[in-house]
């Protein structure tokens, strides 16, 4: 009778794929979660939403306002005749809420107010964004309507 000789992994051999699979499977949510960052996506939200509003400021050759919620998870988005105006009226697709654990740090009134033109009248505080894990990322925006991210 012929030996057969059966081919097979060693202990050895499992234990090392076992180790390697277990490491890379312990470090992959903690790679994952650096990717996830509420700030940056709450400041890029708003700075896209932002440039929008003064888009369409000059597009309609109206103004349009935004302003920080009560809750400070997000901004509303007005238009009216001018900056002035005492009737606004709301606009909603430019409406922002922030991701999950993200807020706004600025005190409620907070608001900008873009002209028909594209500029604001009166420069707003810097408009600060923070998540739980403690990250702070904030937007100037400047007379002339230009908005730029600040660390």
């Amino acid at each position: 009778m012929p030996h057969q000789s059966i081919r097979a992994f060693t202990l050895l051999e499992v234990l090392l794929v076992c180790a390697i699979v277990g490491v890379l499977a312990a470090l992959t949510p903690m790679a994952f979660d650096k990717l996830r960052a509420p700030a940056r996506e709450g400041t890029s939200l708003t700075s896209a939403t932002l440039k929008s509003a003064c888009a369409r400021a000059i597009g309609s050759t109206s103004a349009v306002r935004l302003s920080l919620n009560a809750d400070r998870l997000g901004l509303t988005a007005e238009t009216g005749a001018t900056c002035a105006a005492t009737t606004w009226t709301r606009f909603p697709s430019l409406d922002v809420t922030l991701p999950n654990k993200a807020s706004y740090v600025n005190t409620v009134p907070w608001w900008v107010c873009f002209t028909s033109r594209g500029r604001i009248q009166t420069a707003p505080p810097a408009l600060r964004i923070t998540d739980t894990k403690g990250r702070s990322l904030g937007l100037t925006v400047y007379l002339g309507g230009a908005i730029t991210e600040i660390p």
